[in-house]
């Protein structure tokens, strides 16, 4: 009797994303990636129409071929770049310099750009204005080719790569101060390259062989907005991929200052100067809820610098006990009704009331543990920490918002005492470590699991988290 090939049944689902409808297998539709690329550490697209073959593929040609160069590259997606083997691309011989860079640039703007923004709407860039600058487009090839590298899981020939972009980034940002600083808009790219460098080396790969490398760019982004004291409102007032990044640096700032015991750097009036700017936020107005919480952390880490300095004396208390009635009303106050949210048609009141809920209750933890020395098993803190743990396991955040609840998840963790809720915490920040592709969430796992298994009580918040915030920048 002849046998015929066995036909397989098609299991693609309806709206699948494109990497399992093109290998016909079963998507589960889960957003901003389903579980199937997670576990490959492959990226997710979802849409109606598929992603353009864009380098030497049959889409670059015939009816899809794009009218000029510009469109080819606003059209192109993420998933153009082959995941299985990007070496294809990077090392092909027909493959021009150019055309490599013009690649990392695309990665950058639709695959590492929108990891950094909570909501749909990432800053569009003008990629023909980037390539024109060296020393900016240095530094976001050496971060698109650090994420992609790390992201797909690559072999050491191309680690080395990436440690040439990185060294190459460096050295333009040194020839440009070396040449000087002559108008406002250089002043601005200047600063642009100094936080790529810090979500380079304190974000995407942190080292724990170059420890410090972190808190130099920090210092080294201070000592610009020192130098141009007009530099933030001028890159709020312009908007856009500045004003981005911009939020990006305050917020590392002001969340090492959190963990470290330093003092940040923004006075706490910038985060309100923030509203209706395309923020990794998101779009805000001025009275959101969540402006008001960083404004509160910002009042909080000034006052935790001085009670972190007076340790063990405790001098700094009493002072600072007067200031924290009216942060302590701040974050436990009902939310604001008729509360006018710009979202991206995804994000209800509900997931956004969840969202501020746990940054809440992370201040209020820091406020207990830092600003009244309060130890871990003391109720109120407790109580805090066991609120926040049903909130993770009673509502889902979706989209990007789940990957944007970093700083509430470390200490949640930190100061959770239940293996229950430890495991909570676990599996929550597992998903955004293989999305996102970030060496400092798995910093910050090696860190809870530190600190659960040493499991003292004793220690202060500053035990807890100086380590950890000398070697990455978190949220």
């Amino acid at each position: 009797m002849s046998t015929g090939p066995i036909r397989r049944t098609s299991r693609v689902v309806e709206g699948s994303c494109w990497t399992c409808r093109r290998r016909r297998i079963k998507c589960d539709l889960e957003k901003p990636a389903c579980e199937r690329c997670r576990q490959n550490e492959q990226l997710c697209n979802y849409g109606s129409v598929p992603p353009f073959k864009w380098v030497g593929g049959i889409a670059s040609r015939g009816k899809n071929a794009p009218s000029d160069r510009t469109d080819s590259l606003e059209l192109a997606s993420p998933l153009s770049i082959p995941v299985s083997s990007p070496a294809s691309i990077l090392m092909s011989p027909r493959a021009s310099a150019q055309l490599d860079t013009e690649c990392m640039l695309l990665y950058f703007s639709q695959a590492v750009l929108p990891r950094f923004h909570l909501l749909e709407g990432a800053p569009r860039l003008d990629l023909s204005l980037l390539m024109q600058d060296k020393p900016l487009k240095q530094a976001i090839l050496a971060v698109s080719q650090t994420h992609f590298d790390l992201a797909h899981v690559m072999s050491t020939s191309v680690t080395l790569t990436r440690q040439q972009a990185r060294s190459a980034a460096i050295r333009s940002l040194r020839n440009q101060l070396e040449l000087g600083v002559k108008s406002a808009n250089t002043a601005q790219n200047v600063f642009m390259i100094n936080v790529l460098l810090c979500i380079l080396d304190g974000m995407i790969e942190p080292s724990n062989d170059h420890l410090g490398v972190t808190k130099w760019h920090l210092q080294g982004g201070h000592a610009m907005l020192t130098r141009w004291p007009s530099l933030p409102t001028d890159i709020i007032a312009k908007n856009g991929l500045h004003t981005h990044l911009l939020s990006c640096f305050a917020t590392m700032d002001l969340f090492h200052a959190l963990l470290s015991g330093d003092k940040p750097f923004f006075d706490p009036l910038l985060w309100h100067m923030f509203a209706h700017t395309d923020s990794w936020w998101g779009n805000l107005p001025a009275n959101d809820r969540f402006l008001g919480i960083l404004k509160c952390y910002a009042e909080m880490a000034s006052l935790g610098s001085l009670v972190a300095s007076s340790l063990p004396t405790r001098v700094g208390l009493q002072l600072v006990e007067k200031c924290l009635p009216a942060i302590e009303a701040t974050l436990l106050a009902p939310p604001h009704h008729g509360e006018a949210l710009v979202t991206d048609g995804v994000v209800t009141p509900e997931n956004w009331a969840i969202f501020c809920e746990l940054y809440e209750l992370c201040g209020i933890i820091y406020l207990q543990r830092a600003l009244r020395l309060l130890p871990i098993d003391d109720p109120a803190v407790q109580a805090a920490v066991k609120e926040g743990v049903g909130k993770l396991t009673d509502g889902s955040l979706p989209g990007m918002m789940a990957h944007c609840v970093v700083l509430p998840l470390l200490v949640l963790g930190a100061h959770a005492l239940s293996p229950d809720d430890q495991t909570v915490i676990l599996r929550t920040i597992m998903p955004s470590i293989s999305y996102l592709s970030f060496g400092n969430l798995q910093l910050m796992a090696d860190s809870l699991r530190d600190i659960w298994r040493t499991d003292d009580k004793t220690g202060t918040w500053w035990d807890a988290f100086q380590a950890l915030s000398a070697k990455a920048f978190l949220f």
